[in-house]
């Protein structure tokens, strides 16, 4: 057994030849065919239908198993080691492998994806493991899994949030400055052109909020919306994410600062911003109280972060999730009772 050069072996829509083609080629190329419905496609894993149906929520397009990569060839040139990718998701150029095998049997997994990275160092791909799995689908349709919750450790007290608040007013003020000076655009009574902000979901209102002010010791002209979205229903409900509290004022022409509670799998911000562009926002940038990159599906950029947000599950300062705590001033993890 020899091992050959690397070749990718993209597959296509019935009728069609197969063909051998560079990495570097696109799948974005490839006609609407390839991007069927989730009941369309015979899915290897209830898993992979799983994944499907939240991207297909939240607008993400995607192919199933599109490409098979040869890993390593034979002497005669036939493939000894290949893999052929779950998903890929042509408008962010990102493929996904799901496996849902306990961690210590993907040994074997991993090893196939760093020689695909080594082999085709252009391509992007993300490999989600079952405890990637389980938290995706253990969100929707909330992620309240603590049935007796007790307070554990602050984990961000209240002086420290408010510090980085300050922080990031600073860093959203000046880079707002700059966005306006590149532009050339004049300046009313001495003030910053005004910024939209638009706290996303119920878990940023307190965010929000005490952002503003914060903005406002810069004196930095500042106007706020809101909006909600629906939630993906795991058996069943919306076939498409919704925004559920329109805005009230047109974002059309606007520098818009999109603030969020925390930030884990990226797919609805996403979706966000795609829907804001689309109606006309000059600028759209990402404020986030907390980023769970742990958690993260699509590698949407962060424009401004508060803090790294551990693994655990989290309350206070207005997070939605588990109302009883939500008026602690300070951000603190939680546990089953019988674990303490």
């Amino acid at each position: 057994m020899g091992t050959g050069e690397a070749a990718v072996l993209f597959r296509t829509p019935p009728g069609a030849v197969a063909s051998h083609r560079r990495s570097d080629w696109s799948l974005a190329q490839q006609g609407r065919e390839l991007f069927l419905s989730v009941e369309a496609r015979d899915f290897a894993h209830p898993a992979e239908r799983d994944l499907a149906r939240i991207l297909s929520f939240y607008g993400i397009r995607w192919v199933y198993e599109p490409t098979t990569f040869h890993l390593e060839l034979r002497e005669d040139g036939r493939p000894a080691e290949q893999i052929t990718p779950d998903f890929y998701l042509p408008d962010h150029d990102l493929y996904i492998e799901l496996t849902t095998m306990r961690q210590r049997l993907v040994t074997r997994k991993n090893r196939k994806i760093r020689r695909l990275r080594e082999s085709f160092p252009s391509i992007h791909i993300k490999l989600l493991y079952r405890k990637d799995y389980d938290r995706l689908i253990g969100s929707y349709p909330s992620p309240d899994q603590v049935v007796h919750p007790v307070l554990g450790n602050a984990i961000f007290e209240e002086l420290l949030i408010q510090e980085r608040i300050s922080a990031l007013a600073t860093e959203i003020h000046e880079t707002g400055t700059r966005l306006a000076v590149l532009r050339d655009e004049s300046r009313l009574a001495g003030r910053n052109a005004p910024l939209h902000l638009i706290g996303m979901g119920n878990g940023s209102k307190q965010f929000l909020s005490d952002l503003i002010a914060a903005l406002d010791e810069h004196e930095c002209c500042v106007t706020s919306d809101r909006l909600t979205l629906s939630r993906y229903g795991h058996n069943g409900g919306e076939s498409r994410v919704r925004i559920g509290q329109m805005l009230q004022a047109p974002v059309t022409g606007r520098d818009v600062v999109l603030v969020a509670d925390i930030v884990s799998s990226g797919l609805s911000l996403v979706s966000v911003t795609d829907w804001l562009r689309s109606r006309g926002a000059r600028s759209v940038r990402i404020c986030t109280l907390l980023d769970r990159e742990d958690a993260r599906i699509i590698d949407i950029p962060l424009d401004f972060v508060g803090f790294k947000a551990p693994d655990e599950v989290l309350v206070g300062y207005g997070l939605a999730s588990y109302p009883q705590f939500t008026r602690l001033p300070y951000i603190s993890s939680i546990h089953e009772e019988h674990d303490a």
